[in-house]
C-alpha cells in the first residue's frame, strides 16, 4: 500500500450533565484510528491514496495533509464526493483532519 498507515490513540473526554447530580460526571472514551500521512506526496498520487484510504477504511479516520492548501482542497473534494463529514484534529491544528461517515453524525447530531 502507497504512503504510511498506522494507527494511533486518540482520546477524548465527554462531559455530561446530569440533573440528578451534583456536579459533573465525565466518561472517557477511547478510539483507535487509522491514519494516512501525505507529507512527500505528489498531488496525482495524494489524491488516489486518499480515495482508497476513504473507501476501505471504517471511519473515523485520520488524514495529515500539513499545511499545503492544495493538499486540504484534495481531501475535502474526495470527502465530499463520498458524503462525509471531515473536521480539523483540533482547533488549531489545520493541517490533520479527521474523516467520519455522514450517517454516523446525523444519527447522532439529529
Amino acid at each position: 500500500m502507497h504512503g504510511e498507515l498506522y494507527n494511533i490513540h486518540f482520546s477524548t473526554l465527554l462531559n455530561s450533565l446530569d440533573a440528578s447530580l451534583v456536579g459533573a460526571s465525565f466518561f472517557y472514551t477511547t478510539y483507535y484510528v487509522k491514519v494516512l500521512d501525505l507529507h512527500g506526496k505528489t498531488y496525482i498520487e495524494a489524491r488516489c491514496m486518499v480515495e482508497e484510504f476513504i473507501l476501505l477504511n471504517e471511519t473515523p479516520i485520520k488524514i495529515i495533509t500539513g499545511n499545503s492548501d492544495k493538499m486540504k482542497i484534495i481531501v475535502k473534494e474526495i470527502v465530499d464526493k463520498h458524503k462525509m463529514y471531515y473536521f480539523p484534529e483540533h482547533f488549531s491544528n489545520f493541517g490533520a483532519y479527521i474523516i467520519q461517515d455522514k450517517t454516523i453524525n446525523s444519527s447522532i447530531y439529529g
